[in-house]
């Protein structure tokens, strides 16, 4: 078992001089959570700065490796863009925390490298080709035959979701890409030639090597069924686990790490899970019911992002108040909350409304902005486009982004990695 780690006054000194702007100094939560080394949960209100509370952590524990055991830390977040930004973040001030045997990634990276990869390497004796759901939804495209599609679009049936979020078992029946339930595909026979042309799709992208994100879910869990030593493994290289952003998680992610260091758990492993149930956004279903708090949880309830006008509004919306009923709004902006009524003739004119709002209060100086930092001014949107499917366009309870400002079009904002064709490619350059 590896030696006890203490933090003290000087390593939070240490990490707030690199993280805080000058004369600033963490609260005693903060310091409370960042002190921490034991398996908790820590429930976080919007702009408390769990995430900077995490890194100060991080960066303390820098200075204390390697483990006397020769294990490592592991540190997950949901996407790319929050690795991204431990790492722009911390990085030059952890060369060892960013090398072997530690790993700080998206739950997703982790799945691949440390299990769905390595038992697809031992199963066919070559690594995937690739993992991606575009990709793999192209190849179903191109695969399928102009008949089949057809008929089962009249259907209403998607067969991109059913071949991505399935798995094909010994006897080529589909199964959920996690639990063992069948897939239900509506009207479609498991003897009939449509049903064995997708399994056969399905069966020659796995052979070929293009998986889908769940694809790897699904080795995931056949590996550590098949071989319960991973378990052991895998815990013996981290001692200490970190997840951030833990709301997002969604079903299959949470039991896969709870199989892993919490069932299995057999060399005391630390696994701190951090996040809101309230800033919930990726996950399908209530964050309540999938995270289950720990018996140990620390609360985070100041608030440096909203102001206290904002805050004693939003606690009184939350999905789960006990968790910010003693939010704090730091935030020295005073400017109240503003609730825009539009009908669906005038839902244009939303965007442009708010935009005056903004230039009439950042002209007054009401609205207080950093002069070291741009005032970021955005319009945040449940849903962006439409999909192909006019059931949900005629449906006069939904909205997208797109109706509020008909120009925005997803793939402007955010570049592919892969397109279709040469011209696509040059197009974007």
């Amino acid at each position: 078992m590896s030696q006890a780690i203490e933090i003290t006054d000087e390593d939070i000194k240490y990490a707030e001089d690199i993280l805080l702007p000058q004369g600033k100094a963490f609260d005693d939560e903060r310091r409370n959570f960042i002190r921490n080394l034991s398996t908790i949960d820590l429930q976080a209100v919007p702009g408390s700065g769990k995430t900077t509370a995490l890194l100060a952590k991080l960066l303390i524990l820098e200075t204390k490796l390697p483990l006397s055991n020769g294990s490592g830390v592991l540190v997950l977040s949901h996407t790319n863009a929050a690795v991204d930004e431990i790492k722009k973040r911390i990085h030059q001030y952890c060369p060892k925390l960013f090398r072997y045997p530690n790993f700080i990634g998206t739950i997703q990276s982790f799945v691949n490298e440390f299990l769905a990869i390595p038992y697809y390497l031992f199963r066919l004796k070559k690594k995937p080709l690739r993992i991606d759901n575009e990709i793999y939804a192209e190849q179903i495209e191109f695969s399928l035959s102009y008949n089949t599609k057809i008929a089962l679009s009249k259907r209403g049936i998607n067969y991109i979701d059913i071949l991505s979020n399935s798995f094909i078992n010994n006897e080529g029946i589909f199964k959920h890409f996690w639990s063992n339930g069948e897939v239900n595909i509506p009207k479609i026979g498991s003897h009939t030639k449509t049903y064995k042309e997708l399994a056969t799709i399905k069966i020659n992208l796995l052979k070929t090597g293009i998986l889908s994100f769940y694809d790897c879910y699904a080795l995931a869990q056949k590996y550590l069924s098949n071989y319960p030593i991973i378990h052991k493994i895998i815990n013996k290289r981290f001692q200490y686990v970190f997840i951030d952003e833990m709301q997002d998680m969604d079903t299959h992610q949470y039991e896969l790490i709870e199989k892993i260091f919490t069932e299995n758990n057999d060399t005391n492993t630390i696994i701190q899970r951090i996040g809101d149930k309230n800033q919930s956004i990726y996950n399908s279903i209530k964050a309540e019911s999938i995270w289950q708090d720990r018996d140990n949880v620390l609360h985070l309830s100041n608030s440096q992002r909203l102001s206290r006008p904002i805050a004693n509004i939003v606690k009184n919306f939350a999905l789960y108040p006990e968790h910010c009923t003693d939010i704090q709004g730091m935030n020295e902006c005073q400017l109240k909350p503003h609730i825009l009524l539009f009908t669906d003739s005038s839902i244009k004119n939303v965007i442009p409304h708010f935009s005056q709002l903004v230039q009439q209060y950042k002209g007054s100086g009401e609205l207080n902005f950093r002069q070291d930092k741009p005032l970021e001014i955005k319009v945040i949107s449940w849903n962006t486009d439409w999909k192909d499917n006019e059931t949900s366009r005629s449906n006069p309870t939904k909205v997208r982004l797109e109706d509020y400002h008909q120009a925005f079009k997803k793939n402007d904002q955010k570049p592919k990695e892969d397109y279709k064709c040469l011209k696509s490619y040059i197009l974007f350059l």
